[in-house]
């Protein structure tokens, strides 16, 4: 109990630390959590277990995930989406298959990793995620559709990473499984996620337009019905609970509310805490010695990663018709990974165990 009581304060004072060190020094937060995560982890001075949390670890990323894509639904524009639909569409269509193909066969031709492990890496690294990309955004001097391109891509494309991660993970677990059953499960899982978010967020329009809660406990009727959502959601079919959060989002975002600033201000604290508290915990689970053992194969992955396959990637994706070259840069020069990124990798490799 002490080291799950130190686990837990530790995790969300280290959190919070970061994000004021981030916000003092214009960082994007990623880069002291993750620091901060690293050398007071296990293998550090040791501060942190998040081992001591065991099956509640995995449980809280889930939530989390969802909470953290809720919010970023919450924060789409549907006005802007549609001025911008042909290049983010590309992105998240031609650019992610791409990106998932030219990224396993770098793991598997550079760093060695056998053709499994390498497709899941694949799959993971499709996602950019908005828990880094909106703090660079901040910062960024770019056109507003330049900003809402890169703003709904990562927002959007974080559960299809996860969908596909969880695929590649039932096709290495579930050898010999037809092509035509994966199908199936990931239509029954794009529906399911779907429905349920769209009946969750017009539930929350309606608590939100009638004004049935009172004030003080209406966002978190809204925080309550989430994970409502997201529970349901999951037991239909299971990795379909991150799709219905940020459906449920978007949802609520679509329609003209007199309480959704309050609403996207309580959620933006709230995720903000979630961030940090995940982030430490997942950095503290990185082990150094592994990722030195990779040697420069995992180097040039990375650079590669950066240099090669994101500028590909949008290349193929958003023409000169949709941006200019400086537009079309800055995307291909802005993919950053986030929490999702770090929470399904951080899930893959338990279930591969």
């Amino acid at each position: 109990m002490e080291t799950i009581l130190t686990t837990l304060v530790g995790a969300v004072a280290l959190g919070i630390a970061g994000q004021i060190i981030a916000d003092r020094f214009q960082l994007p937060a990623i880069l002291p959590l993750l620091l901060l995560g690293i050398f007071c982890g296990p293998f550090g001075l040791a501060l942190v277990h998040p081992e001591a949390l065991g099956d509640s670890l995995e449980a809280l990323i889930h939530l989390g995930v969802a909470i953290i894509l809720f919010e970023g639904g919450l924060s789409l524009d549907p006005q802007r989406l549609a001025k911008v639909g042909a290049p983010v569409r590309n992105l998240l269509t031609i650019g992610v298959a791409v990106t998932a193909v030219v990224s396993a066969l770098i793991a598997h031709e550079v760093v060695g990793l056998p053709w499994t492990t390498a497709a899941l890496f694949g799959a993971i690294v499709t996602v950019t995620g908005p828990t880094v990309i909106v703090p660079l955004l901040r910062h960024l001097i770019a056109p507003k559709e330049v900003k809402t391109v890169l703003l709904s891509e990562g927002l959007i494309v974080d559960p299809i990473g996860a969908v596909l991660a969880y695929f590649v993970l039932q096709w290495i677990g579930r050898a010999g499984i037809p092509l035509k059953d994966l199908g199936g499960e990931l239509l029954e899982l794009t529906v399911t996620g779907i429905v349920v978010g769209f009946v969750a967020g017009a539930l929350a329009k309606g608590i939100l337009r009638t004004r049935l809660v009172a004030g003080e406990l209406r966002n978190l009727s809204i925080l309550a019905l989430l994970m409502v959502c997201y529970l349901v959601s999951e037991n239909e079919a299971h990795q379909s609970g991150i799709l219905a959060a940020m459906v449920m989002g978007f949802t609520i975002s679509a329609a003209e509310l007199p309480d959704l600033v309050s609403v996207r201000a309580f959620k933006g604290q709230l995720t903000t805490l979630i961030i940090s508290v995940l982030f430490i915990l997942l950095a503290a689970q990185l082990d150094l010695t592994a990722v030195l053992e990779l040697g420069w194969g995992g180097l040039v992955a990375v650079v590669l990663l950066i240099a090669v396959v994101r500028p590909l990637a949008v290349a193929l994706s958003i023409w000169p018709s949709h941006f200019d070259w400086r537009g079309r840069a800055v995307i291909a020069l802005t993919a950053p990974r986030g929490i999702v990124a770090a929470a399904v990798a951080s899930l893959g490799a338990r279930q591969m165990m």
